[in-house]
């Protein structure tokens, strides 16, 4: 196979994330070896049987092919030093590093999600790989969070939604929490596929507010600050809000920021027919001059399981960028993705009935 084919396929076997494992054994002379694997994967449960392949030009390898067992070390989100460790080639990786020992002698890394310890009871042949089946002989998980690693990257691994209601509507809260740590951790994502700056945007105290902007690849709009309050009438953000909260959530501060701003102009400059309007289109829209560059930005609307307005999904980019158009394809794709978004944390699209 050709170099570049070879690239495209490792790029291709990368869309597949995987955890990342610390593999350990010790040779005959009872000196320690660890390589960083994520070709880990369960084979049985009956009985316990793992498996795992490395490289037959790894340094390691004489000392995995003869020892009879093997630990897996499934490493938590905070071990990317571990893995990078072990990835590399070196005279002693575990100089420094906490371990324990455990009664097969293996070398166990302490912080790690779980441990799994196997006998080896058969090697395979896989072209440029070994493929080591094992069998568990112990095993122990810890109340941490995986480290994950997909597309040449390390990641985190958190719930793609909320799973089933909450019976209890005393949890409604906590479902919200839930939710927004959710839609935080999907924001680097989203930001990549709009190709521009991403916000969270959530109600507080002081109405619309910011709490985070998420940079995409090359973004043009690059002085944009998290945990600012936006206003209701005049940003993309506060305007979704002010579409589909009740009005006496946002009102009040209509009337305040009127008065700070202009006496002469009426009290509630968000009409009906505005707020309409953004109902109908699925998206708000501002722009705003900043240090010369006209800045344009759409926000979304997120939903929860009761259909209650819990965010705003907003983009900002270039104003020639993101056309005055709702039926732009970016204005299409980010109503996309906060129906996507919504989706993950329990709302239920509505189901247009049919007439007789």
């Amino acid at each position: 196979m050709q170099n570049e084919t070879q690239r495209q396929l490792r790029d291709v076997f990368g869309t597949f994330v995987t955890g990342v494992t610390v593999v350990t054994t010790r040779d005959s002379q009872g000196q320690a070896h660890g390589v960083t694997a994520n070709s880990f994967s369960s084979v049985s449960l009956d009985p316990p049987m793992v498996l795992w392949s490395q490289s037959l030009k790894a340094l390691s390898y004489p000392a995995f092919q003869d020892s009879d067992h093997f630990a897996v070390n499934i490493l938590a989100e905070d071990q990317i030093e571990v893995s990078q460790r072990f990835a590399r080639s070196g005279a002693d990786k575990f100089g420094g590093l906490p371990i324990d020992i455990s009664e097969s002698g293996m070398p166990l890394i302490r912080g790690c999600a779980a441990f799994i310890e196997c006998r080896k009871i058969a090697t395979y042949p896989g072209g440029d790989h070994a493929v080591f089946l094992g069998q568990v002989d112990q095993f122990r998980r810890m109340p941490v969070r995986p480290l994950a690693f997909g597309g040449g990257r390390y990641m985190v691994a958190h719930p793609h939604d909320l799973g089933a209601g909450a019976d209890d509507p005393s949890d409604s809260k906590l479902d919200l929490l839930r939710a927004q740590r959710l839609i935080h951790h999907a924001l680097p994502d989203l930001a990549d596929r709009l190709k521009g700056i991403v916000g969270l945007g959530l109600w507080a105290n002081e109405g619309a507010t910011v709490v985070r902007w998420e940079p995409g690849p090359d973004p043009a709009v690059r002085d944009l600050v998290s945990g600012h309050v936006v206003s209701p009438q005049a940003s993309a953000t506060g305007l979704a809000f002010c579409a589909w909260l009740p009005r006496t959530r946002w009102h009040p501060l209509v009337e305040r920021e009127q008065a700070r701003v202009d006496h002469s102009q009426p009290i509630d400059s968000v009409s009906e027919e505005q707020l309409e309007a953004i109902r109908r289109e699925g998206v708000a829209r501002s722009t705003v001059n900043r240090n010369g560059l006209e800045v344009a930005a759409l926000s979304a609307p997120l939903f929860d399981r009761a259909g209650r307005m819990v965010a705003a999904l907003t983009l900002a980019d270039r104003a020639d960028r993101m056309p005055d158009d709702p039926n732009h394809p970016r204005a299409q794709q980010l109503r996309e993705e906060a129906a996507a978004i919504s989706r993950r944390i329990g709302w239920q699209e509505p189901q247009l009935t049919k007439s007789a």
